[in-house]
């Protein structure tokens, strides 16, 4: 069979109780009483087989699971009964083992547990301080784009002053044209004719100033709608190419939304996780650490009991009372054990400046996108006609929040 319980065992031995509550089977030697041995090595023996249960105890209790309070109060019963008087022969060297087993299975294993709680403390911290980090990061590519997208604005914005320029040319060169065109006419002798009898000379002369008439017109004519059509030229290509580069403009700016959005949902995301992580962890640390403070008293409580065991017989009633009602473990001790947790790092803001307008987040396809971006250019530039937008952020898939 089995051995007994070693806290059983303990019992028996310092009570002095009958064989029938503390049976032992008769075919086991080791537990039948010797008649040739003495009280003394009885007892010695039994202790060895106290300690040996303790040794077992310590081997299947791994990470401090001793049942303190059990414990506690079976030595507290047995140095009660040694300071009383009782006979306890448990010598010193077997106290000194169940001090060294306590020690070890309960409060170096309480010691080594906190330390490990510390640690998936401070890793459940990180795990949120990296959420910070990585966005910063995310931050920063995104204020690299940001900075593409203002410099395709500010292109945008300069070719609109191209055209403007081009526009206002166009504007006056073919008004002139048109001033010129309605403006000619004929010498005021091509307007006659001129009968058979007219003087030879009066005829020469007419056809003489009709040419230089026509020689001068046909120069101002091609002058005048030359330069119409140059500039009117000149102002197709650009407002084609300013077209180009706003289409460029509104659809990196629905792209730099885009990953702003990704970037500022993926943080939050990591955020809550990450917190929601560590409070799991911190309650469960917490209870941890209460439930091992409380451990780690008892277990000091038990050694201070044991002690009153291996003191000498005029000592034991004033240390029993000692340890029963006086006993404190050293705030030291405990502050050791207490697990203090650190506070949630600040959340850092993720920084959405790259497409905010003022205080309102525009975007093309928005009601207000065209006068809040294009307004002022407008009105600078008021030759222009109303700058229209085929882009919306809201009808690209890729884009779309």
């Amino acid at each position: 069979m089995g051995h007994m319980p070693g806290f059983v065992l303990i019992i028996c031995l310092t009570h002095g109780f009958a064989a029938e509550l503390c049976p032992f089977s008769a075919g086991d030697p080791d537990a039948v009483a010797d008649d040739e041995l003495s009280l003394l090595q009885t007892s010695r023996r039994q202790a060895s087989l106290m300690k040996s249960e303790l040794d077992q105890l310590a081997l299947h209790s791994l990470g401090g699971a001793v049942d303190t309070a059990a414990l506690l109060e079976t030595v507290k019963s047995i140095a009660s009964s040694s300071a009383s008087g009782g006979d306890v022969p448990l010598d010193a060297t077997i106290l000194d083992a169940i001090i060294s087993q306590i020690t070890d299975v309960v409060i170096n294993a309480t010691r080594v547990a906190h330390a490990q709680d510390v640690v998936q403390v401070g890793l459940a911290l990180d795990s949120i301080q990296a959420c910070n980090v990585t966005m910063q990061a995310d931050i920063l590519a995104v204020n690299t784009l940001g900075g593409t997208v203002r410099e395709v604005e500010w292109n945008h914005t300069q070719c609109r002053r191209v055209e403007s320029y081009f526009l206002s040319s166009m504007t006056v060169a073919c008004g002139q044209r048109d001033s010129y065109l309605e403006g000619l006419s004929l010498p005021a002798c091509a307007d006659s004719t001129f009968p058979a009898s007219a003087a030879s000379d009066v005829v020469r002369r007419c056809l003489v100033d009709v040419h230089d008439w026509s020689s001068r017109s046909l120069q101002n004519y091609d002058q005048f709608v030359g330069s119409c059509a140059t500039w009117t030229s000149n102002h197709t290509d650009q407002e084609s190419e300013c077209k180009r580069d706003q289409s460029r403009f509104e659809f990196d700016f629905c792209e730099l939304r885009s990953e702003l959005d990704r970037t500022c949902h993926e943080f939050d995301t990591c955020r809550n996780s990450s917190i929601a992580h560590f409070n799991a962890v911190a309650s469960s640390v917490q209870a941890s650490a209460d439930a091992r403070i409380l451990e780690f008293r008892a277990a000091k409580r038990i050694i201070c009991y044991l002690q009153v065991l291996k003191s000498s017989d005029p000592e034991k009633d004033l240390k029993f009372k000692y340890c029963k009602d006086e006993f404190q473990v050293e705030d030291d001790e405990l502050d050791e054990l207490v697990i203090s947790l650190p506070p949630i790092p600040g959340e850092a803001p993720c920084d959405s400046s790259p497409i905010e307008r003022g205080d309102m987040e525009i975007y093309p396809g928005h009601d207000d996108w065209l006068s809040t971006v294009y307004g002022q250019l407008l009105f600078e530039l008021d030759n222009l006609a109303w700058i229209a937008s085929d882009v919306d952020c809201n009808a690209m898939p890729s884009l779309t929040r």
